[in-house]
């Protein structure tokens, strides 16, 4: 997890003095408030009550809250959620947070989130290492209907908050003393979490699905489709890259630097180039009309520069964008050595709001999406290089602007989507290459591989590139079982 926004916030709260994080702007939770001694009273019931007021709350003087009696050190540390669409769409306030020392006096390791925003923390599950999640099932169906995220980190006074040692200079990981710009003990609880209400939606979510979803969920499903019981295959949502690992980029639409992420991919948590922790893929589904496709602006050249020299075995993917169809319509950032995405059709949701299919007759699948842009680039080349389904097909939804789990999911489309589908496949071409030769490929073999195994779709390449990508035969060439790549 990585989050170049609330990196920045932390980062101007320590070295200018604002308070961003304390005002709940970020997504990591201000938990250096705490409750001990006389502001707890015992309710003789092996539990605690204790007045706390979160961001917004619906009562200035605060909510008596309900604490399980379970610090080992009897100091417990309190804040706000920092998901915006719990108070926006659910509570008008927001939930509040709970760092509790389970195990070992002063090791804060458990986390409670009040997601009923019933001021009680006792009827919440408790969210560890091995139990990352904070969700709750409000209906009793067995999924999840609101969700306070993942939880990645707990301040625990030694350690800074992953990356912000090498990115921004603040704290020295692991040195057992608590260094300038590293959170106090219990102070802080890094949350990934998808914050609908900001800039961006429910973007991040819909893209992760592609890449990951496990098809579970199949809540509203139409008549046609096989049932789905819950088992994973079976629901309306299914990833191109099973048991794919990602990691997720909070919210980076409303990040001032962009280039931050692409450095973490780079270099992971520990900061060091070519090690287990370094990223073998980022998907991007963004991009800039303003700038100029010729693979010369600043983003560009930093991208082509961190591939080459700092990350070869690190492909960039980029949707093309929906500005066709004209021709030389490619959204930049558009570097060297990515891989351009445009969007095919896929007819087969069409049902739920894309288009109504009136026979059998009908082409349902294979096309190029009319509004996919094309190349060339402004420095001749193709721009796009394969395609994947972007007009139409089902995504998840984020769990709190829906409500229900079994439901949260949509049809939706764009090279927004075509993107993180691509990506899924070419992680099964980064397996099945690694499986073959123990290493992963570099960028230029891994674009060579997904091109060489795309379906021609029979338009010129300025619009589909080398055709619809095709894990089977893409796999097929990277595993050494069969053709062959240029």
């Amino acid at each position: 997890m990585f989050d170049s926004r609330s990196m920045l916030l932390w980062a101007l709260d320590n070295y200018l003095g604002t308070s961003f994080i304390a005002d709940g702007q970020g997504d990591y939770a201000d938990t250096s408030t705490t409750l001990s001694g006389d502001q707890l009273v015992d309710n003789g019931d092996g539990t605690f009550s204790a007045i706390f007021a979160p961001i917004g709350s619906t009562d200035p003087a605060g909510h008596v809250y309900r604490l399980p009696g379970t610090s080992k050190s009897g100091v417990y540390h309190i804040g706000s959620h920092p998901d915006k669409s719990l108070q926006e769409y659910w509570y008008d306030e927001r939930v509040a947070v709970l760092v509790v020392d389970e195990n070992t006096p002063g090791v804060y390791d458990t986390v409670y989130v009040d997601l009923d925003n019933d001021y009680d923390f006792t009827n919440e599950t408790p969210v560890r290492r091995d139990n990352p999640i904070a969700c709750k099932d409000l209906d009793g169906d067995g999924y999840p209907d609101v969700s306070g995220g993942l939880v990645y980190f707990i301040a625990d006074g030694v350690n800074p908050i992953p990356a912000t040692d090498w990115l921004w200079g603040l704290g020295v990981p692991g040195n057992g003393v608590q260094d300038p710009g590293e959170p106090g003990n219990g102070d802080l609880v890094a949350f990934l979490v998808n914050d609908v209400p900001e800039t961006g939606g429910d973007h991040g979510q819909l893209v992760a699905a592609h890449i990951a979803g496990q098809g579970i969920i199949d809540g509203d499903a139409p008549p046609w489709k096989p049932a789905g019981d819950g088992t994973p295959g079976t629901g309306m949502v299914v990833g191109a890259g099973k048991d794919v690992k990602l990691t997720a980029n909070g919210n980076f639409f409303a990040s001032a630097f962009i280039e931050d992420a692409f450095f973490f991919s780079a270099l992971g948590y520990d900061g060091v180039p070519g090690t287990e922790d370094d990223i073998q893929i980022i998907t991007n589904s963004w991009g800039s009309p303003a700038g100029d496709n010729d693979g010369w602006q600043e983003d560009d050249r930093l991208l082509d520069r961190i591939q080459r020299v700092l990350a070869p075995s690190l492909s960039i993917l980029f949707s093309t964008g929906n500005y066709a169809p004209g021709y030389g319509t490619i959204t930049p950032p558009s570097p060297m050595n990515a891989i351009g995405v445009g969007a095919s059709t896929q007819y087969g949701s069409a049902p739920f709001g894309a288009l109504e299919l009136e026979s059998m007759d009908q082409i349902t699948y294979g096309d190029i999406s009319s509004f996919s842009s094309r190349g060339a680039s402004a420095r001749g080349g193709v721009g796009v290089h394969v395609v994947a389904n972007g007009a139409w097909g089902t995504g998840a939804l984020a769990l709190n602007e829906v409500g229900d789990g079994w439901t949260a999911w949509d049809v939706w489309g764009g090279t927004s989507r075509s993107s993180p589908v691509t990506a899924g496949n070419l992680a099964l071409v980064y397996q099945a290459y690694r499986d073959r030769y123990g290493v992963w490929p570099d960028y230029a073999t891994a674009r060579a591989i997904l091109m060489a195994g795309a379906d021609d779709a029979n338009y010129d390449v300025l619009v589909q590139g080398a055709g619809r990508v095709n894990a089977d035969r893409a796999t097929d060439i990277a595993a050494g079982l069969g053709s062959f790549y240029i």
